[in-house]
């Protein structure tokens, strides 16, 4: 569930055959329309973040690594210490 705060509308107009769909997914699951449609770009929107995110740390990683950036050595051994004790 989404707490309202600070909504704003969007109209998005849908060919009949999916409005129908919706509709009757929506009657299923007991729930409105709007809600399922909302809950679905929500979590596109978080998806696409992170994607973004993971972008950013694969670049920052292709341009940075082997520079005084990367990873330090004596942390990057600990790490890989502690993996060989699991």
């Amino acid at each position: 569930m989404v707490i309202m705060i600070d909504m704003k509308n969007m109209h998005i107009p849908l060919p009949i055959q999916w409005y129908e769909k919706l509709s009757e997914i929506s009657k299923e699951r007991n729930t409105s329309a709007t809600e399922l449609v909302r809950n679905a770009v929500i979590q596109f929107l978080k998806e696409e973040e992170k994607k973004k995110v993971a972008l950013a740390i694969e670049e920052f990683a292709i341009e940075f690594g082997g520079t005084d950036f990367d990873l330090d050595n004596e942390l990057e051994e600990a790490g890989l210490e502690s993996l060989r004790k699991v």
